[in-house]
């Protein structure tokens, strides 16, 4: 649905299901107009299932909120993740993710692409910046680890983003090639910290990045295309 304004059930979208039965959905501002039209979306979509979707959503909290970008939807404004990081409270993290999980929730989402678990190790990252917790790898751990509980206390599937660590990068892999020129002795010793942390949390999803890891890999694939990673 990315990309496409349909906001309702339609024979073109009828038909797409039927035909290649997609495993889930990932809907933005431009997919969603007010919270009926949102519940009535998401519930057609899982009417033409026969195994239940991941209907998924980008709400990190701070400037990346779909729900509040939405002209008649609304959202609780929540404090950038790297505001919440820099209070040196974890519960703060989950208590924001069990409420983002929780509105979100009941609008018929089952799956939420956060929280970031890139550490913000670069200051000249114009991609990352504030949407991470900390440029400290074991801080944003403990902040990541609890918004993976508050997330699945709001009932929804947590995704850990974006592996193997966009934070020291220069460039946007949404606009461009993405590189990473560490080794693997420091990404284990920083970015992969709260990866770690949120899997041991318990988060059973992560998002993978369009990185070019050449200390790691050789054959020049980005992370999302190598085996390796």
């Amino acid at each position: 649905a990315a990309g496409e304004r349909r906001l309702t059930m339609d024979e073109s979208l009828e038909n797409t299901l039927k035909n290649y039965k997609p495993g889930g959905f990932i809907l933005f501002s431009e997919n969603l107009d007010s919270i009926p039209q949102t519940v009535s979306l998401i519930r057609d979509i899982q009417k033409s299932a026969k195994i239940p979707l991941f209907i998924g959503i980008d709400e990190e909290g701070g400037v990346i909120s779909r729900l509040n970008k939405a002209k008649k939807l609304h959202s609780t404004v929540m404090p950038e993740p790297y505001a919440i990081g820099s209070t040196g409270h974890e519960e703060y993290a989950f208590q924001a993710a069990q409420a983002i999980a929780e509105e979100i929730r009941s609008l018929g989402f089952n799956l939420d692409f956060a929280p970031i678990a890139d550490v913000f190790s670069n200051p000249d990252n114009k991609v990352i910046g504030r949407r991470a917790y900390s440029s400290d790898g074991l801080i944003a751990s403990g902040m990541v680890a609890e918004a993976v509980k508050g997330m699945g206390q709001g009932a929804v599937i947590p995704v850990l983003k974006h592996f193997p660590g966009h934070g020291d990068t220069l460039e946007d892999s949404h606009t461009g090639a993405a590189v990473i020129n560490n080794d693997l002795d420091r990404l284990r010793s920083v970015e992969f910290l709260p990866f770690k942390a949120g899997i041991e949390a318990g988060a059973e999803m992560i998002m993978t990045a369009h990185i070019l890891t050449p200390r790691i890999t050789e054959n020049g694939l980005p992370a999302t295309l190598s085996q390796p990673i």
